[in-house]
This record gives structure tokens, C-alpha cells and sequence, in this order.
């Protein structure tokens, strides 16, 4: 693996007794670059946030996060390293201050005061209180301040949206593309909702079923699925790289893999009149394959 990319996992498996939970799992994150995991609950995203954090082994396949084995890793390593799991095990005896020195302890040499501080005002969290009294949604930005603390170069963060109102997970957003821009970091995160990635991520990748089905960056991904809408009684033959088809009012909605030119081509040579070809969103993209 060259030091351009972040992380890169070949062929990666993972079981839990007889249930495979990840299998043949193959993805590559360039370094400076955000990353989205999408796959609904339970295909196996937060196994692959754990290997990747180093918390569990792969049964078969490597992973590289850094250049290192992230079961194995240097401490020098794992402190550029920031992961906020999905369920956040903060101190919850402490309060948010307490928790920040406790993580500022760790990490003396990397720890930025004057960013915590600005942060901790911006996502408006309290400095009174125990943290076990913090709704989900505050809980997530306090973790994610803890790690945000020590300006990690690699974040991996396991589905960090939900509890969040609009406003928190446009600030959210902000924030990760901020630190994009500021220090190069590589954002790593898992999710299903679609719709936040819009001008966030510049890679994704779909798991189902353990299986990764779909990987690359936003243009690649777009680039490989189209729509061709066309009056229901026109009821074309097959076309090229259908993958199916479905009726929509008087509309007729086929989902293709094939060129848009070969479409037209196709189309036309039927006789076939007022259709129209366009690019799937990713959030299409994510319905058809997940």
C-alpha cells in the first residue's frame, strides 16, 4: 500500500461462529479523501469500523489503515488514528470537561486546546452536567470532540447522524469539511441516511450482506447506473444491461448498466419515442443495490 492511501482491506472475512458477517471485502480510501460506508442495519458496517479500529481480527484477507495492521499498530499510529463508535462508551460519571482533560492525557503532544474550545462553543455543548445525562445526539458531538481534540489524521466514525436534528448535522457537516480543509484529514464514516452526503463524501462504497457491492468515487458510481423513462405503453423489449423494470403511473422506469448511447441506439432502432435517459443519485444508486 503506497502512503497515498488511508486505508485499503483485500478480500477481508469475518465470523462470528457459523454466521459470516463480512465476505471477500475489498476497499481502498485515499488519504485526504472522505469515505461513506452505506449499507443498511445489519450489513455488517460496524464489524468493518471494529477491524479497522482494531478491535477485532479478520478471520481471512489484510487490512491496512496508515500502512500498518490495525490490530497491530504502534502507539505512534493509533494516536493518529480517531474512532467514535456507534455506541458511544464515554465516562458518563464525568462531566465534559473532565472527559476532555481525561483524553487530553493521552495525547499531550497532538492535543489542540484552542480548537477544543472553539469547537465545544460552536456545537454548543455544556460544561456542567454528566455526560450519562446527554441526550444521543449531544453525546455524539461530544465524542466526537474528544477525538476531534487531538487532530487525528484518520477518522472513522460509526454512524454519527442519528439523534441529530437538521441544524446539529448540518453543523456536523460542516465541521468534517472543515477539517478536510484545514489539516488534510481522511474521513472515514459509516451511515444510511443517503441524503447528508450530498457535497461531503467523494467516495463511497455499498454494503449488502456482508458483500461490498459497489465501490469507488461518487462520479464512478453515477457513471455506472442510469434510469430510461418512456410512456408505459410503449412497453419496450429488454435493453441493453437492464437490471429491471417497474411501472410508475402511466410511466415506465427500467434501471440500466448500459451506455446512454447504446440506450438511444436501442430505443430507436424499436421505433420507440419519448424516453428519457438519465444518471441515478447515489441515493437511488443505494435502493437498487442495498
Amino acid at each position: 500500500m503506497t502512503a497515498a492511501v488511508a486505508i485499503q482491506a483485500d478480500r477481508v472475512e469475518k465470523r462470528f461462529g457459523r454466521k459470516t458477517v463480512l465476505q471477500e471485502l475489498s476497499l481502498r480510501v485515499p488519504a485526504g479523501s472522505c469515505y461513506a460506508l452505506l449499507g443498511r442495519n445489519g450489513a455488517g458496517k460496524t464489524t468493518l469500523m471494529r477491524l479497522l479500529a482494531g478491535q477485532l481480527l479478520p478471520a481471512a484477507g489484510c487490512i491496512r489503515v496508515l500502512g500498518e495492521d490495525p490490530a497491530d499498530c504502534r502507539l505512534e499510529t493509533a494516536a493518529r488514528i480517531g474512532y467514535v463508535a456507534e455506541r458511544r462508551h464515554l465516562w458518563r460519571e464525568m462531566t465534559l470537561p473532565e472527559y476532555l482533560q481525561y483524553q487530553q492525557a493521552f495525547f499531550p503532544e497532538r492535543w489542540d486546546d484552542a480548537l477544543v474550545t472553539a469547537l465545544c462553543r460552536r456545537l454548543q455543548l455544556p460544561e456542567t452536567g454528566r455526560i450519562g445525562d446527554f441526550s444521543f445526539g449531544t453525546a455524539g458531538k461530544a465524542a466526537l470532540l474528544g477525538v476531534l481534540g487531538r487532530r487525528p489524521e484518520l477518522l472513522l466514525l460509526d454512524d454519527p447522524l442519528p439523534g441529530l436534528d437538521p441544524a446539529a448535522r448540518r453543523e456536523w457537516q460542516d465541521v468534517i469539511l472543515e477539517s478536510l480543509a484545514e489539516t488534510g484529514c481522511t474521513v472515514f464514516f459509516s451511515t444510511h441516511q443517503i441524503g447528508e452526503l450530498t457535497g461531503i463524501c467523494d467516495r463511497a462504497g455499498i454494503l449488502r450482506e456482508g458483500r461490498m457491492v459497489a465501490e469507488g468515487t461518487i462520479e464512478e458510481l453515477r457513471a455506472r447506473w442510469r434510469e430510461v423513462r418512456l410512456p408505459a405503453a410503449a412497453s419496450p423489449g429488454t435493453l441493453p444491461g437492464e437490471i429491471r423494470r417497474e411501472v410508475l403511473a402511466d410511466t415506465l422506469r427500467v434501471v440500466t448498466t448500459a451506455p446512454e448511447a447504446e440506450l438511444a441506439a436501442a430505443l430507436q432502432q424499436q421505433r420507440i419515442g419519448g424516453f428519457r435517459i438519465q444518471s441515478l443519485t447515489l441515493e437511488e444508486i443505494f435502493l437498487e443495490l442495498a
